[in-house]
């Protein structure tokens, strides 16, 4: 950490004056003149050589000069070397990239600044600055941040570079201006390593108004969040004007940046789709109405025409192009809290085009057509390796399908779903892996055709309108467990055809079918285990005033973030959240009983050792207490843990995994990660995708229930011990490396019940399925004996497998 204050030179055609007993720099611009705050310190996270490019480079008059003289056109070398050393570099730690380069700026009293000039680094052009968060104080304590995002200019690396002056809309009144690199001009952006050359700073006048939270309350306006109707954009989301061209600017603005983009509470009338750039950024959208009550995006009549040529209101694109294929990293994409209303005489609508990878979530979402008329409600089968993700709580009114899914990869997860006035079919899938929960049906047409697929369907509800007397409510083939399925006002509830057996009774109620006899292990019974399901609880939410930025709390000494995580989480706030960007981890950081939620914005948490050559274990703590504690929106490779009886939810989280060596409730939705279980513990889990190499997940003692598994690379994806019981419900392990490694599960005194496909493109799908171990005795189930899925997917099918007695 270094310290230095600025004292420009007088020159002849400079005109000094002192104000209130500071030193202002008088200087032209055209006709009118402005002024630099002059006397300002410099306090910079780090730099790599004291002096020639120290901190002090970025306050003084090195490599500087005014063309022509009096002009206040100021000009900054291309020749880092000028002067003995005339800009600022962040310097390297010897334990890797986990700085992040912070300055702060000390104007010496609380003054208002209207605008910043700044000269990125002229001679070094990779390390410049980028995008840069503003934050300001009172103290240098305790930060509050700008609700501008800037991003700053690359230097022209000419002789004499002008700079880019940047105003502050409001104008800050602070003592303390802190700028802090969220990225550079690096391949990748990486901001461990940068380089800035001067900053200085204009006065101004307060502003007269606060700033208003974009997210209307549900989120502070220092989040990063993006309101369509604030500035620059500017949709009136009145019904009545056009905001096609208004939410197309925000949607490329905000693509790529992980920050939500928010359409608050108002009918948005649009002409056109609402598409996202395709192999751009690798996904990371976050498209947020404020309640699917609330905020519609209706299309406008009479704008797509053409069914053969169908268009979607919403597209959020993938990685790829159609009819070129695709690639499976369109990661981490979350749209929720809308509806989509294709209004009239649009028979070439679909709804919403929907493609996320390894975590992505639709819910909360509502998608009608006003006249009945249209393609699709939901599209996720418009190309290949769409998945994992999760679709809940998502009602579609109208159109000839409801929902269309297929391609082979990834598997798709679906919960609470209600679908009404379809013209030909409820659901239709082609290939894909599904697990489904909770979805009702009121049609004349049939609900759900699959042609193939491994299938797993629990609690549905099938009511039959007029006309459906003579139809068959769900018709599959290939691979299908299905339990609680019930249909009224149909000839029947199911039929299953396939090579090994063919299901076409009369029936409108199904306790429990299997399209194979199910396979049973050390005196199992032939059905599923069936655990207790419990719904995943829904957070309240705080005032604002209660809510805490992780940032605001980190000091320019902090070599990273774990010392700022702690002080927010000890200064009494309920909520912590953590504005978009990275955030490194490389001590123990325990979270109190008086935090419950945090809210990540989809930033990455990152695990660093300080000392690589003695490495040592480090996590985030759940601390014990009353209240459950919500985890939502994170990304990263900390551990966490829990201990004691608290309940904890996690959403939308990509992590490495963790513990949970407790006796409380565990729920997780739309999660990646490798996890212990406990004895004691309860889980219940949708959506859940471990990607390690050996074992990717251990059940020692607790209760698991899981719809909608994704796993890949070879190693046992479950390992069940010590009494617990785990039950899968769908899903698929993509078997990418070393199927050699498995088995598959692993039950050691333990129960499991298990529904899942398999895909191996690689020539090394698993060799045993599952290994049961009860009092020293072994079985196994090899390959090919539960069945196998269609050729050209080269893996396994297991309808139902159950392993350990029944409990007495």
């Amino acid at each position: 950490m270094r310290q230095y204050r600025g004292f420009r030179s007088i020159r002849c055609s400079i005109r000094g004056v002192i104000v209130a007993g500071w030193l202002l720099m008088t200087v032209a611009s055209g006709q009118a003149a402005e002024t630099y705050l002059t006397g300002v310190t410099v306090t910079a996270s780090s730099e790599q050589v004291k002096g020639y490019t120290g901190a002090a480079n970025l306050v003084n008059d090195r490599g500087f000069r005014e063309v022509p003289p009096g002009s206040g056109n100021w000009l900054l070398t291309n020749n880092g070397s000028a002067d003995g050393g005339c800009m600022w570099n962040s310097a390297y730690l010897p334990s890797g990239p986990q700085e992040t380069p912070l300055l702060d700026f000390d104007l010496g009293r609380s003054q208002t600044v209207a605008a910043m000039h700044v000269w990125n680094h002229n001679s070094n052009l990779s390390r410049n600055f980028r995008n840069v968060t503003v934050y300001y104080s009172a103290d240098g304590k305790r930060w509050q941040t700008h609700p501008q995002s800037l991003i700053f200019r690359q230097a022209s690396g000419k002789p004499d570079d002008p700079g880019e002056r940047y105003p502050f809309q409001p104008p800050i009144t602070a003592r303390y201006i802190r700028l802090w690199a969220e990225s550079t001009y690096r391949s990748g952006g990486q901001p461990d390593v940068a380089a800035l050359g001067k900053v200085r700073f204009l006065p101004g006048k307060p502003s007269e108004s606060a700033p208003v939270a974009a997210a209307a309350g549900l989120y502070p306006p220092d989040a990063g969040v993006v309101s369509v109707k604030d500035a620059p954009y500017l949709a009136k989301g009145d019904g009545v004007t056009d905001d096609t061209a208004a939410i197309r600017r925000a949607i490329a603005d905000t693509q790529g940046t992980r920050k939500m983009l928010y359409l608050p509470a108002g009918t948005y009338l649009v002409s056109d789709s609402l598409a996202w750039r395709k192999a751009f950024a690798y996904g990371h959208q976050q498209f947020r109405g404020e309640s699917m009550e609330t905020t519609i995006i209706r299309l406008k009549d009479r704008s797509f025409s053409d069914p053969k040529s169908p268009q979607a209101v919403i597209d959020n694109g993938f990685n790829g192009e159609y009819g070129k294929g695709s690639s499976a990293d369109w990661f981490h994409n979350h749209f929720t809290d809308f509806t989509v209303d294709t209004g009239r005489n649009n028979p070439g609508a679909v709804g919403v085009r929907f493609y996320s990878n390894n975590l992505g979530r639709l819910g909360r979402v509502r998608i009608r057509s006003g006249d009945g008329d249209g393609v699709i409600g939901l599209d996720m089968g418009h190309t290949d390796m769409n998945g994992p993700l999760l679709v809940k709580d998502v009602e579609i009114d109208g159109f000839d399908t409801g929902i269309r899914c297929g391609g082979t990869v990834n598997s798709q997860t679906l919960e609470r779903i209600r679908l009404s006035g379809q013209r030909v079919i409820g659901l239709t899938n082609h290939g894909q892996c599904l697990s489904i929960r909770d979805l009702e049906s009121r049609n004349a047409c049939p609900v759900l055709e699959s042609k193939f697929g491994v299938l797993a369907l629990v609690d549905f509800r099938c009511i039959g309108e007029s006309g459906a007397e003579s139809l068959t409510a769900i018709s599959t083939n290939e691979t299908l467990f299905a339990r609680n399925l019930q249909a009224s006002g149909y000839d029947r509830v199911l039929k299953h055809v396939a090579k090994e057996t063919t299901w076409n009774e009369k029936r409108n109620q199904i306790d429990e079918y299997v399209s194979a006899k199910p396979m049973k292990l050390h005196g199992a019974e032939p059905r599923s285990l069936n655990l207790p399901v419990k719904e995943t609880p829904t957070p309240l939410q705080d005032a604002l005033r209660s809510w805490a930025n992780v940032r605001a709390f980190r000091a320019i000494s902090d070599l990273d973030d774990s010392a700022a995580l702690q002080r927010a989480a000890d200064s009494g706030a309920g909520t912590l959240y953590f504005p978009p960007g990275t955030y490194v981890i490389s001590q123990n950081v325990t979270i109190p009983a008086t935090v419950h939620r945090m809210c990540g914005m989809f930033s990455t948490l990152r695990a660093v050792q300080v000392d690589r050559k003695n490495p040592r274990e480090f996590h985030i703590e759940i601390a014990d207490g009353e209240r459950p504690i919500f985890v939502e929106d994170f990304l990263g490779d900390v551990e966490w843990q829990t201990r004691g009886k608290r309940t904890w939810v996690l959403r939308n989280c990509g992590l490495s995994g963790g513990s949970a060596t407790a006796t409380g409730e565990m729920y997780l939705e739309n999660v990646v990660g490798d996890w212990i279980f406990g004895k004691g513990q309860r889980v219940w889990a949708r959506q859940f995708n471990a990607e390690r190499e050996g074992v990717h997940m251990t059940n020692a003692g607790g209760s698991l229930w899981i719809l909608g598994l994704k796993t890949e690379r070879g190693g046992v994806l479950i390992d069940t011990l010590q009494g617990g019981q785990t039950e899968v419900i769908g899903g698929l392990s993509y078997t990418t490396t070393n199927g050699k490694l498995g088995p598959m599960f692993r039950v050691t005194d333990g129960r499991l019940s298990v529904t899942l496909g398999e895909v191996c493109y690689t020539g090394d799908p698993y060799r045993v399925l599952i290994e049961s171990i009860r009092n020293g005795e072994i079985y196994r189930i090899p390959r090919g004996e539960p069945g196998l899925r269609p050729g050209f997917l080269h893996g396994s099918a297991l309808p139902l497998v159950v392993v350990g007695p029944a409990e007495r």
